[in-house]
């Protein structure tokens, strides 16, 4: 008798680390840039996106790190599982992997992201290193928070606002949204608005 193999998903949250200095010489926005190349990796028009990371649910939230909330950010990360980007210098590689948490030496852009599948991780991350998303330095996997409830607890603990709920090709910008792409963007990638 043959078993059928399940493999359980996991909720769990990730930090995207973006540097703004280096983006910005190319890109007006860097903001929309990041969430653009983001959104992209697991947007129904990508056809080397796997339908079950299409389906999962994603929470974005998209904000700028300072030197205070970078103190409370860091008490997260450093707990994490790091993945880099072979192309950023030292500093951008402390930033990421908490080698060095003195002081910023550029200007950290972060999205902070909370799925029903942990998997997805790996394969945003890669996606974007191969597509060579200027300013992309690479992300941390959190260990803790645990639970979304204390995912929430943490972006209010470094200022960061919701900004969207994505999942299998529908999206939400919820009341006060502060997200740069417009629903012209988002239809452009296959993204659909949440029929209320």
């Amino acid at each position: 008798m043959v078993q059928e193999r399940f493999t359980q998903k996991i909720e769990a949250g990730a930090i995207f680390v973006f540097n703004y200095d280096l983006a910005l010489k190319t890109h007006h926005n860097p903001q929309r840039h990041f969430c653009f190349s983001l959104l992209k990796t697991i947007c129904p028009q990508n056809d080397d996106c796997p339908p079950d990371i299409k389906a999962a649910f994603y929470e974005l939230r998209v904000g700028p790190i300072d030197q205070i909330n970078w103190e409370a950010l860091n008490s997260f990360m450093q707990h994490g599982n790091h993945f880099t980007n072979l192309s950023i210098d030292e500093s951008e590689e402390d930033f990421v992997t908490c080698k060095d948490t003195n002081q910023l030496v550029f200007t950290p852009y972060i999205v902070a992201i909370w799925s029903d599948d942990n998997s997805v991780f790996s394969f945003v991350h890669h996606a974007l290193v191969q597509n060579n998303v200027e300013g992309y330095t690479g992300c941390t996997f959190l260990d803790i928070p645990k639970t979304i409830e204390e995912f929430h607890s943490m972006c209010r603990q470094i200022d960061l606002g919701l900004d969207a709920l994505v999942k299998n090709g529908e999206y939400l910008y919820p009341d006060g949204s502060d997200h740069p792409l417009k629903p012209e963007v988002m239809l452009g990638m296959g993204f659909m608005p949440v029929q209320r």
